[in-house]
């Protein structure tokens, strides 16, 4: 696969994706994240992670299949439901991984957008960690 952007990492590369926010912001706008596209795109990278909510409607369960047939390591949880809004939050499991394992990557690339990991990017860079959100 070409790529017209190639992102600069430093030694060992993870990538993390906070399904949820990227599936959201995309709708926003009005354009599809190809999963398997990205998996395919951070072929060079250690360890690529994919965490979405899980639930019991159809297109969910066959949406965590399919990452985890192509390769992501998927981190799922049940999905809950607040005033009839899905919702799924990995801010927490996502810091922990990142926060226990400094020593195993040198550069984390974070598909997300939430603003709640500025903390997280801000520790991570004081640490010498090379971070893209």
């Amino acid at each position: 696969m070409k790529k017209a952007f190639e992102f600069q990492t430093r030694g060992k590369t993870w990538i993390f994706v906070d399904w949820a926010n990227v599936f959201g912001w995309s709708r926003c706008a009005k354009w599809r994240v190809d999963v398997e596209k990205l998996f395919k795109y951070f072929d060079s990278a250690d360890r690529r992670a994919l965490f979405f909510g899980e639930d019991e409607h159809p297109k969910s369960k066959k949406f965590l299949q399919i990452c985890r047939k192509i390769g992501f390591e998927v981190f799922a949880k049940t999905v809950k439901f607040i005033d009839g809004k899905r919702k799924c939050d990995f801010d927490v499991e996502i810091s922990v991984e990142s926060a226990m394992n400094l020593e195993k990557f040198e550069t984390l690339i974070l598909f997300s957008g939430d603003g709640d990991y500025k903390f997280l990017v801000e520790k991570l860079m004081q640490k010498g960690k090379r971070v893209f959100v």
